[in-house]
């Protein structure tokens, strides 16, 4: 078994380690089989660290989607990706990112609206083709909550 690496004690994964960082070797480390259901010491999962930091270089979000994160887990605290995608929404913009003890003030990026709006969208899309009974969206400006619809037969 190997031994851990610093950036999987501190932050649960080198995937998590490298999106907190922006950097795009996120990408190669999933291509090459880094596991991307993992989660930090808070129980965040990599797909919420991609959501709380926005595109970045690379488009962290669509990138895990793609790779199978699973898009209903929730957290320690008990939020799902789609809860905290519906939160930055809903947010003042720009709005930065969740200190989180690496990265300096001014490495800091505000995350735009528009940012935020496609990964909800993206995420969105994605949990309907996985889970076709799961229904969000928009009302009055603000984002919804996911319903189940059941469908009634006679």
């Amino acid at each position: 078994m190997p031994s851990d690496t610093r950036a999987r004690k501190v932050f649960g994964s080198e995937v998590i380690w490298a999106i907190k960082l922006n950097s795009p070797i996120a990408a190669l480390l999933v291509e090459n089989g880094l596991g991307v259901e993992c989660e930090d010491r808070l129980g965040f999962s990599a797909l919420l660290h991609a959501l709380d930091r926005g595109k970045g270089r690379i488009d962290f979000t669509g990138m895990l989607i793609r790779a199978g994160a699973d898009l209903t887990r929730r957290t320690a605290s008990g939020f799902t990706p789609l809860e905290l995608a519906k939160q930055n929404l809903n947010a003042q913009h720009p709005r930065y990112p969740r200190r989180d003890g690496i990265t300096k003030d001014w490495e800091l990026r505000g995350v735009t609206l528009q940012e935020d709006r496609e990964a909800y969208d993206r995420l969105n899309e994605a949990i309907r083709e996985r889970h076709p009974s799961t229904q969000a969206g928009w009302f009055n400006g603000k984002v919804t909550p996911a319903v189940h619809v059941i469908d009634i037969q006679d």
